[in-house]
């Protein structure tokens, strides 16, 4: 029942040999793949898969606070936004009453 799944993991924590002798752990974790959900190019990862696959996890868990961070910080600045275009709007429209206010005070001193 479970072979293929112990098959799977023999699979991912076997050691490959790399040219000049070096060792290392193959990666489940691609750059497209973290690319696509996220975060940029993966210049945080290690590109030549050195990093233990718990480095990867917690580096993408840390890039995932991140994300989270900034798009609660996003949302502030858009409300803000939208806040001081309320205010925006609300002052063009005094500013506009006021100038028909004072225009028409001008033409009746100029009438008089």
């Amino acid at each position: 029942m479970f072979a293929k799944l112990k098959k799977k993991i023999a699979e991912e924590t076997a050691v490959a040999q790399r040219p000049g002798g070096a060792t290392r752990i193959p990666r489940s974790v691609s750059k497209e793949s973290v690319a696509s959900m996220g975060a940029d190019s993966g210049d945080d990862f290690a590109s030549d898969g050195s990093s233990s696959r718990e480095d990867l996890s917690s580096q993408l868990l840390r890039r995932n606070e991140q994300i989270r961070k900034l798009e609660a910080r996003l949302s502030d600045y858009a409300e803000q936004v939208r806040n001081l275009q309320k205010i925006k709007e609300k002052l063009e429209i005094a500013l506009e009453k006021h100038q028909d206010s004072s225009m028409r005070k001008f033409q009746e001193q100029n009438e008089t």
